[in-house]
């Protein structure tokens, strides 16, 4: 055994700590997409609003994805920088083989990829739990701001909290609207519904007068359930707790597995792409294959829950097409084909 190569030292000590920079990068550009999408719900609920908490636990969630990402752009920066000072020509010219100077990023990718298998399986569907119920929290709460407006989808329900309560007009047929007080109130997610449930509530319509100790008003699903849908089940179910009989499911357990594999695939690519091309060129190629490998993702998930595609090709088709694609471009280029001398 030789002495240790100079070059894989340096580039094992360059990936790690640009995998760790744009970690952090991707992370807060992907909690600022997400905080456009929650920040509202949040915001409207005052003082009440978990932000520590649901900021946390999304951070969390997002980490699961931005781990294989950092993996491909850092080994696209890393290996763009050494194309950038010929140091692929001079090994090259030196007649070693390329394959020792690639074995950091693979390294790299294999434990960001192990570090994201083990956040899919647990910690994350856990989180995703506990993220939805912070968000419903922060939509009950604003019940109980006074002055605050609150509208329900479907059915035209008004609710407005006052100082003796919590009031809500609901519409009427040719009698008129029915005028409901209640002491408190609080709101209940379902995939299909919300539900409004009203403690001590009075109701007043033209023809009656009615006291109970709980109402319940139920609306179709709206705005907040779509949004909220992605963190319902099967997300926010560990692997254990997947059905198998489930396509959807199914699918879900075996994505787990097939993301955190890519993971070394994407940081190889991201070094063939900077060796050859440069930096800035990998990263927005590397950027594009994801975004075409998501896309597959989706569109597979969509077609086994339709029963046109199983879900276990669905969800490994993007990975084995990486694969593939990584084997071909290897084969293409005579420098990575050539043998040890």
């Amino acid at each position: 055994m030789g002495p240790p190569d100079p070059l894989v030292r340096r580039l094992t000590r360059e990936l790690i700590a640009a995998a760790a920079l744009v970690l952090l990068a991707v992370l807060a550009i992907l909690i600022a997409g997400q905080l456009l999408q929650i920040g509202d719900l949040l915001r409207a609920a005052g003082p009440h609003a978990p932000w520590a908490g649901a900021l946390g636990r999304g951070a969390l969630i997002l980490l699961e994805a931005a781990l294989p990402l950092a993996g491909l752009l850092a080994a696209g920066l890393v290996y763009g920088r050494l194309r950038g000072e010929d140091g692929w020509i001079a090994r090259a010219a030196l007649g070693l083989h390329p394959g020792p100077a690639l074995l950091p990023a693979a390294l790299l990718g294999l434990g960001l990829g192990g570090l994201a298998t083990a956040l899919a399986h647990g910690p994350v569907p856990v989180a995703v739990t506990d993220l939805r119920a912070d968000l419903l929290d922060a939509a009950a709460a604003t019940l109980r701001i006074v002055d605050r407006p609150l509208d329900l989808p479907g059915g035209g329900l008004a609710l407005r909290t006052a100082d003796d309560g919590v009031w809500a007009a609901l519409p009427g047929g040719s009698d008129g609207p029915t005028l409901v007080r209640a002491e408190d109130a609080a709101l209940d997610m379902a995939p299909d519904r919300i539900t409004l449930r009203l403690r001590d509530a009075h109701l007043w319509s033209p023809g009656a007068r009615i006291r109970v100790a709980e109402a319940r008003l139920t609306a179709p699903s709206g705005a907040l359930a779509r949004r909220l849908g992605m963190l319902g089940p099967p997300n926010a179910l560990t692997t254990a707790a997947l059905d198998p009989a489930d396509v959807h499911h199914r699918f879900t357990a075996h994505r787990r597995w097939a993301l955190p594999a890519m993971a070394p695939l994407w940081a190889l690519l991201g070094a063939l792409l900077g060796a050859r091309l440069g930096g800035p060129i990998a990263v927005a190629g590397g950027a594009g294959a994801v975004a075409v490998a998501y896309w597959l993702l989706r569109t597979g998930e969509l077609a086994a829950r339709a029963g046109f595609m199983s879900p276990v090709l669905a969800a490994w088709a993007p990975a084995a097409l990486l694969a593939l694609a990584l084997a071909w471009r290897v084969h293409r280029d005579p420098s990575l084909a050539r043998p040890l001398r």
